[in-house]
């Protein structure tokens, strides 16, 4: 149950990213966080919506969890995996 209520708060991320509603994609991202600590893209979505605010400490923060969850991919240079 946790692991799908974390990805319905990364699809409500989604949505208010793509309306340019930072803030509230963080909170979302940070929801689905709380529900589901080890998946890393809900990391680097939040830190997305971080770079767009200009928070560089949490997009740091952010992208060095998501690259501990899983430094395997190498997707983190350009934020480019965002989905």
């Amino acid at each position: 149950m946790g692991k799908e209520e974390a990805e319905n708060h990364k699809q409500l991320g989604n949505k208010l990213f793509a309306e340019h509603r930072y803030e509230d994609a963080i909170k979302e991202y940070s929801t689905a966080i709380i529900k589901d600590p080890n998946e890393r893209i809900y990391y680097t979505n939040r830190a997305l919506c971080y770079s767009k605010l200009e928070q560089y400490d949490n997009v740091i923060s952010d992208t060095r969890k998501a690259i501990d969850l899983d430094s395997s991919t190498g997707k983190f240079g350009c934020f480019g995996e965002w989905t």
